[in-house]
């Protein structure tokens, strides 16, 4: 029993190889990733503000294709695959199983994302209620202590002498 390969089956509504089931799943994990990154780290929001990530057709079975875009800039084709060591089923994979092509050889797909994505400039005019507000969140400033309230208004307002 193959709860993904069953999901998979449904979702695409046709039987899917066992290669297709396990790109389709990279695919999703490295989506997965981003997202996460998004909404827990600031800065990497800012520099990812208007990504967009979308499946491409394979040019070959050996790896998966996705193409990615931000406003302004010329669309990347991104390839990746599981790595060569990785031998562990596709529902225990990581983002460390992932490899990327670039510059004719397989870079950990981290490696590579922290070279292109967290390598990019961030517009200082983005703030953090812009990030905030991307992600559905908020600071309850008067849900804090009476005591750190204080502190905080010091802070601000400098000292009352």
């Amino acid at each position: 029993m193959d709860p993904l390969g069953d999901w998979m089956d449904r979702h695409y509504n046709k039987v899917v190889s066992d290669d297709v089931r396990r790109y389709i799943f990279a695919y999703h994990l490295v989506i997965s990733y981003v997202e996460q990154r998004r909404r827990t780290d600031f800065m990497f929001w800012a520099k990812t503000v208007g990504l967009s990530v979308k499946p491409r057709t394979p040019e070959s079975s050996d790896f998966w294709q996705c193409s990615l875009s931000f406003p302004g800039w010329t669309t990347m084709v991104l390839q990746f695959r599981f790595t060569t060591s990785s031998t562990q089923s596709t529902l225990n994979a990581t983002m460390a199983d992932i490899e990327d092509y670039v510059l004719d050889k397989w870079l950990p797909i981290k490696q590579w994302m922290e070279s292109t994505l967290d390598s990019r400039t961030v517009d200082v005019a983005r703030t953090q209620k812009e990030w905030w507000a991307s992600n559905g969140l908020t600071f309850r400033f008067l849900a804090l202590p009476f005591e750190l309230r204080a502190c905080i208004f010091a802070q601000v307002t400098g000292s009352y002498a």
